[in-house]
């Protein structure tokens, strides 16, 4: 593992560098990642989660989600695909509420200035989503001038 990047990763993050992450991404910013093999690796560790790779399919399809960037929840539609698990030890704050068939669930973290969760998101769904994403970047580049 690369720790000293994976270490810059998380201070960068942890500093209020803005970050959207889906499906992998997510992944990658818990405590670890383990295979269906059993070994486990070490991730970033931004998120006090783990995230465990599974045999079946967890998710899959279209889905409606309202998410919430903090100042506000903006309405959007993505994709879930993926055969995997990101469990919590302590309560995180969930990014999105997704609805499906009458079913609803919530998936996703928000701290921070990151974002992260398992939908791959069509940012032509809603572009205001896509729009608050850059101004977060163009607010944190402007507080570094």
């Amino acid at each position: 593992a690369n720790t000293a990047m994976i270490a810059d990763i998380k201070d960068k993050l942890e500093a209020g560098l803005p970050c959207y992450a889906e499906c992998g991404g997510l992944m990658y910013l818990t405590n670890s990642m383990t295979l269906n093999s059993g070994e486990t690796n070490l991730a970033v560790g931004f998120f006090a989660a783990d995230s465990k790779m599974t045999k079946r399919l967890q998710r899959f399809g279209y889905v409606n989600i309202n998410a919430d960037l903090g100042e506000k929840t903006i309405a959007v539609r993505g994709h879930e695909f993926h055969h995997s698990l990101v469990t919590t030890a302590e309560t995180l704050p969930t990014a999105y509420v997704i609805t499906k068939n009458g079913k609803t669930w919530t998936c996703g973290y928000r701290q921070k200035n990151v974002l992260a969760g398992y939908p791959h998101i069509h940012f032509y769904s809603n572009p205001l989503f896509l729009t608050s994403l850059l101004n977060a970047v163009l607010e944190h580049k402007a507080g570094q001038a």
